[in-house]
């Protein structure tokens, strides 16, 4: 049988003003049946279908509103598509359209026509990275049904992926002629490719589905957060901008920045740098503000100073208030959740000069100093001091291993200019046996320790008053944000050049460090500062009006146990933070306070920040007078959970978020997505849920799984995830690792994080399951009771006795680690596998399985979620044609669509993956530092399957 090229020359010759519609792509896709019957029919071929695309090597492309203005002819017979990608950071492709007419015959070829038109971007899985292969159009269109199928002449051709970037108004002359001169190299007479084409009837012999790879605008997906609210997570450090009333940036160690809106909710402004090569952009370990332009941020960015992060740090910059950014790297690591990354701020921008910065860096490296406003960085040899602390020199290469370096640069406004810039600059650093505070009096020309200084402590924050001409600073015994026994308060009056110690409390009562930090700028004298850390009853913050000479407490003791309170705490914008910790715990006010900011143009707005949300209120100053301030819960925007697992039932709950130091979340339906939850996951609440899963046959089940020693760390629920109770079953020797719940609820698979594989049937004792190897992955079949599926290393396991014994199953080709296993929610033995080596599907238990495709390599994460009428999408994290990212398929995988954009997920081996089972096109991703983030769209079915 001759190979099938299917050939769209026009949409019915559209004139300039017609462009493509969905009234005639559906009029394509009936053709297409009705031309393959009458082909078969006249071949006598006893094949039920047929493989248009060869393999995939020939593609039916529509461009966007074609014109002829544009350079789209609509009166040759044929043409051919040449694809080039820029380098732009947002892709752009632009299409150079070759007219060949008879000339095709021969190997001249001079008729060019180029145009210059953007792609949607569900179309660029079509022009990925590397070389394309591309079928030419060869015969005019049917008269009878407008398309054709070509059985005589048929090519092909390789075009080479381009990395030149291209103006956007044109294609550059000399890059014409390239494409010019590849043109003529290529195209190759009638009868050279006769081989090739007998090999690619023999590849499309067995194929069963037709490939239509029509690229059709479709809408973008849209992300945004699934709103748990009240922050979730440890804000290092708040800046409020000195000139410009409200504005504030947030940093966080593992979330990124955040930006302060007029209605004290917050927008992050980092995802966009975020992407899996660059997930380390989301630890922020310093933050500047530029004082001569609101609209200027900086930050230091980077997660880890050891080997956990493999990419060395960078400052970034915007000129936009976080729109855009531009990126500088450093030739060393920056740690944003590190140890120590409370202290600051280590990056500060001159306030006399805006091309001026200094960065205060950790591992020994130094000071560093741009005068070209962060674009480039150089260290300052003068400055010697390195902050030589390490929490443990035993722990050589680990998290507590490294030396903390400095941690504060503060310029004196009040020093006067030298040479365009301030000349008085304190710099401090992480040392608690030599100085630790060092000034430069000639704008960083040479340094000194500030002489007179205390030497006992960390010093964590240093501000200057202005108006006072003198330096605040908090002191800790430990570098934070975990430690803090010890610690005091100290003010330096920098014309006097003496300092004085202004601790709130001492003996019994002083039995933590000191963080955060506010100084009223309105107010001279006025300073608030924070515990650190004050782990029972709670933290304790303190207000001075005189300059620390006396201090009150927003809380003291009456009657022991009673306290009496001095401000009234409400969390209305995320009522869980109450129900589920305020009220179950002495700690109102939080702990590892290391930020504490006033506004300094409104004396009543402050902030601080916890290691679980950040707090604050807009009437400080009743403090002095009413003695009772509110302090609200006022995180609304920012989402820093670390997302461990999520699921989502069909017919039950629209989502299940187990999350890490937050226990976990239920989402009864879609229209709780967008308002925060009144409760965590309690009864039992722990820190961290590891694992959730439903019963496929009974959704209303659920169980979840915990890592918290010494504990029963199973809990199962009956109405939902609405409440849950702890497994009697569970032995408290055991917790972490992954869980799957049988069709009806019945049985248990937990592959736990410390005792292999463990089973349970009817909430009784779990026992061994020695069948499956430690550490397996674990699912089980929606619809099936008997059925569970496990997945280790190379191989896959099916049970068929409840998982009491699983045995190895079908082959997964050339994988050699299983990372996923999503069951179909409602096809009993229908199952998907995520590898390192791609997606493998299986219609029969796992006996035998087929690799999807070959277009999405790498895989993690993989779920399938409702799609259009009866059918399921597929996701999946993976590497494809626009890189490692999100994809989505509506043809069981056959093609797939990147639905992830521009939006940043960090690492996407530690995102979590979830389709929604009630809403169509819906999918979840949970990430480990921006909460779950989600998106609808329709998935454009890009493949057919016909019979004769």
């Amino acid at each position: 049988m001759e190979p099938l090229t299917l050939v769209l020359d026009s949409i019915d010759n559209p004139t300039a003003e017609e462009s493509p519609t969905d009234a005639i792509l559906a009029a394509f896709e009936t053709n297409v049946v009705d031309v393959l019957r009458r082909y078969l029919r006249n071949e006598g071929s006893s094949e039920d279908s047929l493989n248009l695309t060869g393999a995939a090597k020939a593609i039916i492309y529509l461009l966007p509103e074609p014109q002829e203005p544009r350079g789209y002819s609509t009166e040759l017979d044929i043409f051919w598509q040449l694809c080039i990608e820029t380098a732009e950071q947002t892709p752009h492709y632009h299409i150079c359209q070759v007219n060949l007419g008879d000339a095709f015959l021969s190997t001249a070829c001079t008729n060019y026509a180029a145009l210059n038109c953007d792609i949607s971007a569900a179309a660029q899985w079509i022009l990925n990275a590397g070389q394309h292969i591309f079928s030419a159009i060869l015969v005019p269109p049917d008269e009878e049904q407008g398309w054709v199928i070509a059985k005589e002449r048929w090519t092909l051709f390789r075009w080479r992926h381009w990395k030149r970037k291209l103006a956007a108004a044109e294609i550059e002359e000399n890059l014409m002629q390239e494409t010019r001169q590849l043109a003529k190299r290529s195209i190759i007479p009638m009868g050279a490719l006769e081989a090739s084409i007998r090999t690619l009837v023999l590849e499309m012999k067995f194929l069963a589905t037709v490939q239509l790879l029509v690229a059709a605008a479709e809408a973008a997906f849209t992300w945004q957060n699934v709103k748990i609210g009240g922050g979730g997570g440890f804000v290092p450090g708040i800046v409020f901008h000195p000139t410009a009333k409200g504005v504030a940036y947030a940093r966080t160690d593992i979330g990124g920045l955040y930006r302060l809106n007029k209605d004290d909710s917050w927008t992050a402004v980092t995802d966009v740098i975020t992407d899996h090569d660059n997930w380390h952009n989301w630890g922020v370990d310093a933050l500047a503000l530029d004082p001569q332009n609101e609209n200027v941020v900086y930050a230091a960015v980077g997660m880890y100073t050891n080997d956990w992060d493999p990419k060395p740090g960078s400052i970034i910059r915007s000129s936009d208030k976080g729109a855009t950014w531009k990126t500088t790297n450093l030739p060393f690591k920056v740690g944003g959740n590190m140890p120590g990354r409370g202290m600051g701020e280590r990056l500060a921008v001159d306030p006399a000069n805006s091309k001026i910065l200094y960065f205060g860096a950790r591992s020994g490296n130094g000071l560093w100093k741009s005068t070209d406003g962060g674009a480039t960085f150089t260290k300052v040899s003068s400055f010697t001091a390195v902050g030589t602390f390490i929490p443990d020199p035993n722990d050589v290469g680990g998290y507590n291993g490294d030396k903390q370096g400095l941690a504060f640069v503060t310029f004196d406004s009040t020093s006067g200019i030298t040479g365009g810039a301030t000349k008085r600059i304190f710099v401090g650093t992480a040392d608690n046996t030599t100085a630790s505070v060092y000034v430069s009096e000639d704008a960083g020309a040479t340094w000194n320790p500030v002489k007179g200084q205390p030497g006992t402590y960390f010093p964590h924050k240093c501000i200057l008053q202005p108006k006072e001409k003198a330096l605040y600073l908090t002191y800790s015994d430990g570098t934070g944000p975990y430690d803090g026994t010890l610690g005091a308060v100290y003010r330096y009056d920098i014309s006097a050049g003496t300092w004085k110690d202004i601790t709130p409390v001492s003996g019994g009562d002083l039995y933590f460090g000191f963080g955060g930090l506010g100084v009223d700028m309105q107010k001279p004298g006025t300073i608030v500062v924070a515990s650190l850390n004050s782990w029972w009853p709670d933290a304790q913050l303190f207000r001075s009006t005189d300059s620390g000479a006396t201090w009150s407490k927003i809380w003291t003791w009456a009657n022991y146990p009673d306290m009496n309170l001095n401000y009234e705490l409400t969390t209305s914008k995320a009522p869980w933070i109450k129900t589920g910790f305020i009220d179950t715990d002495t700690k109102d006010l939080g702990w590892m306070i290391e930020a504490l900011v006033i506004d300094p143009l409104d004396s009543d707005h402050w902030l601080y920040s916890t290691g679980l949300t950040v707090f604050g209120g807009h009437d400080l100053t009743k403090w002095d007078t009413a003695q009772k301030v509110s302090i609200q819960s006022l995180a609304d925007g920012i989402e820093e959970f670390s997302v461990q697992d999520l699921a989502s039932p069909p017919g039950g709950s629209e989502l299940l978020a187990a999350v890490g130091d937050d226990s976990g979340f239920t989402f009864k339906d879609a229209a709780s997505l967008k308002t925060a939850p009144n409760t965590p996951w309690m009864n039992p609440i722990w820190s961290t849920s590891l694992s959730v899963d439903y019963a496929g046959a009974s959704v209303k089940n659920a169980v979840r799984i915990g890592n918290s020693a010494g504990s029963q760390q199973v809990a199962v629920s009956s109405d939902g995830g609405a409440s849950w109770n702890v497994h009697p079953g569970a032995d408290t020797n055991m917790n972490g690792g992954t869980v799957a719940y049988s069709a009806k609820g019945d049985t248990i698979v937990w592959s736990t994080g410390t005792n292999g594989v463990q089973r349970s049937q009817n909430q009784g004792s779990f026992s061994a399951v020695s069948s499956l190897p430690s550490g397996a992955v674990v699912a089980s079949d929606k619809q099936n009771n008997t059925v569970f599926y496990g997945g280790s290393a190379a191989s896959f396991y099916v049970s068929t006795d409840t998982g009491a014994s699983f045995s190895k199953a079908g082959s997964l080709g050339g994988a050699t680690a299983v990372r996923d296993i999503a069951a179909h929610p409602t096809k009993a033995g229908d199952v998907w596998v995520s590898t390192d080596a791609g997606i493998f599907h299986s219609t029969n238990y796992g006996s035998s399985f087929k690799q999807v495709s070959t277009a999405l390599k790498n895989t993690y994460q993989i779920a399938l979620g409702r799609g259009s009428g009866t059918t399921w999408n597929v996701y999946a994290f993976g590497t494809g044609s626009a890189g490692a990212k999100l994809y989505g398929s509506a043809d069981d995988g056959a093609s797939w669509t990147d639905i992830q954009g521009s939006q940043g997920f960090g690492a996407i081996d530690s995102c979590r993956l979830a389709g929604s089972g009630n809403t169509a096109g819906q999918v979840y991703v949970g990430t480990n530092g921006r909460g779950v983030l989600y998106a609808s769209g329709e998935l454009k079915k890009r493949s057919m399957t016909f019979k004769a």
